[in-house]
């Protein structure tokens, strides 16, 4: 077992100073007194061989070394608080935080959460976005979602489906524009995204549309924007079929040829901290088997509208 002289109450201690900005009120949260608060400040000081605070009078401001060291600091005991509601039985309820795509959360994963806590009820997810491809192994997230490459990470992830883009637009501007072949969809307004530049020409391609290339009328920072002006009725655009398969059940979006597909990036599921505790398999377990039973919705898109 890990064994240290390292004096964790005063680096605790340390920690909540800098984040309190003051002693005082660093005392008040650990209900100490002001100088015992100062006792401990004085004795990490001695045991790193490095002062941590300029003082100035009875004034004491961290330094730029002591800031950097308590946010670090931070981030650890971060950790040791999720790894003991992940690994204890406690009675209130466990926290599992997990990162996602800002499209994949918004369109797939926080629509079937519910059916998660049918499940668990005594587990809080936690969904942060992210805009761009996860990397940092430092982390205070449990389970990422990753879109794309995922060999530059540690973890082993687990697949949960493959990409499948098309052609989609909302039921009214399809029926207005009588889209019923692929080059039909060149009457539409294009609506792209600046992080997926090709998919239109994929797209096209894979349907055989090779003599004309559609003029790009409007063009979105991110896919979940884009997404909600198709539904709008802006135009049409080229996305993940999958990922917005509620929105076509529900009737807001339509697959006129859902069996023109361009292939497109994989979805994994990795996690990344506290692997082995009951929350984190239970999750992975849940999203398995989603994924599995979503997999027929690209072949049952409905081309009727």
């Amino acid at each position: 077992m890990w064994q240290s002289s390292i004096p964790l109450g005063a680096l605790r201690t340390f920690e909540v100073v800098v984040r309190h900005g003051s002693i005082g009120a660093a005392a008040i949260e650990l209900h100490v007194t002001h100088g015992a608060v100062s006792k401990q400040i004085r004795q990490l000081e001695q045991w790193l061989g490095q002062e941590l605070f300029a003082r100035s009078g009875r004034q004491m401001t961290p330094t730029v070394h002591g800031i950097a060291f308590a946010r670090e600091l931070g981030s650890a005991f971060g950790l040791i608080d999720q790894a003991c509601k992940s690994y204890g039985r406690l009675t209130a309820k466990q926290t599992l935080h997990v990162r996602a795509p800002a499209t994949f959360a918004m369109r797939w994963l926080i629509p079937r959460l519910p059916q998660f806590y049918e499940r668990h009820s005594n587990t809080e997810v936690h969904v942060t976005t992210t805009m761009t491809t996860w990397s940092s192994e430092r982390s205070v997230c449990d389970i990422v979602i990753q879109r794309g490459e995922t060999s530059h990470l540690r973890f082993q992830g687990l697949t949960l489906f493959h990409e499948d883009n098309s052609a989609i637009i909302s039921p009214d501007v399809a029926k207005l524009l009588k889209i019923k072949e692929p080059h039909d969809i060149l009457k539409a307004n294009h609506l792209a995204t600046e992080t997926r530049p090709f998919d239109w020409r994929n797209w096209l391609e894979a349907a055989g549309v090779h003599d004309t290339y559609p003029n790009i009328l409007h063009r979105f920072d991110h896919q979940f924007i884009a997404l909600q002006a198709t539904i709008d009725g802006l135009g049409a655009m080229i996305g993940p079929v999958r990922v917005v398969a509620d929105d076509i059940r529900k009737g807001r979006l339509c697959v006129p040829f859902p069996d023109v597909v361009a292939k497109g990036a994989t979805y994994t599921a990795i996690a990344v901290n506290n692997q082995e505790s009951q929350i984190c398999r239970r999750f992975m377990r849940w999203i398995e088997e989603v994924a599995f039973e979503d997999k027929s919705l690209a072949s049952n898109a409905s081309s009727d509208f």
